[in-house]
């Protein structure tokens, strides 16, 4: 059997990060397909707009912090969700029980903290949380 996942990071206050993207022009847009049911033409383009995307922005902003330190995020690293206080939360994660290799040196990870508590306000110290799927799964390798 395979361990539960368990991720590092904080807790994500959404209020502090995207006032904070909005204070420093860091706010992220995607373009969303227009659902335009009118039209019967099987072969017109589907119309697309740019949408403000508070899931890119947390995101984007996260990122841009990590890099004022030095910390480089892999490219495909994303918001979480896992346990905490009871119920699933969104957190930001450095790395998982299973990644433990790629983990930031620990003075990066005291610089991160101290960069989150001066720019936005975050308090607490990363901590490790479980996956909001916790539970033991079987080996698929031998």
């Amino acid at each position: 059997m395979q361990p539960p996942l368990y991720y590092y990071g904080w807790k994500i206050d959404w209020d502090k990060l995207l006032k904070y993207a909005e204070d420093n022009d860091l706010r992220a847009y995607a373009l969303q397909e227009v659902d335009d049911d009118f039209e019967d033409e099987e072969n017109e383009p589907e119309a697309e707009v740019l949408v403000y995307d508070e899931c890119s922005t947390v995101l984007k902003v996260l990122r841009n912090l990590a890099n004022d330190v030095g910390i480089r995020l892999p490219t495909d690293c994303e918001l979480r969700s896992v346990l905490a206080d009871g119920t699933i939360v969104p957190f930001f994660a450095l790395y998982s029980n299973y990644e433990l290799a790629e983990a930031p040196r620990k003075a990066r990870l005291s610089s991160l903290q101290d960069h989150l508590r001066l720019r936005i306000g975050e308090t607490a110290s990363p901590k490790w949380f479980p996956d909001y799927d916790f539970r033991w799964r079987q080996r698929y390798w031998q």
